[in-house]
């Protein structure tokens, strides 16, 4: 992949997210990491009325596809380190000392996000915090 091509998908992802996401990738992020509507919707921070109304029109908000979005990118990096879905989402769900929480629980957030892609890169370092 050149890094035209790169630029293209990153772009496409990035308008994808401004417009909102369809419905799908929600369902889509809920059965990848077996979670239930509900804790997916709680760890996106989306009230069950609102998810409700999401999937009556179609599309989730930018602000929302941009959470849907971060989930989904580190949920890819554990897949990547672990080569494994399966031992992806033991991990995500498990407690780690170095985060002092499941790394699942910190993706709410852009800092706790980043902070479970960086404990991701150091262990596939070899650097173990």
């Amino acid at each position: 992949m050149t890094v035209q091509q790169l630029g293209q998908i990153n772009e496409r992802q990035i308008r994808a997210v401004r417009e909102g996401l369809p419905f799908g990738s929600f369902t889509n992020l809920r059965d990848a990491l077996q979670l239930s509507t509900d804790e997916l919707a709680q760890l996106l921070g989306i009230p069950r009325r609102t998810l409700t109304k999401r999937q009556r029109d179609g599309l989730f908000s930018s602000s929302e596809s941009n959470t849907i979005s971060r989930v989904a990118r580190v949920y890819r990096e554990a897949t990547v380190f672990f080569n494994d879905e399966t031992e992806a989402r033991t991990w995500l769900k498990t407690f780690s000392p170095a985060l002092e929480a499941t790394p699942l629980s910190l993706l709410d957030t852009d800092p706790g996000a980043e902070a479970v892609s960086v404990l991701l890169r150091q262990l596939a370092w070899g650097i173990y915090p």
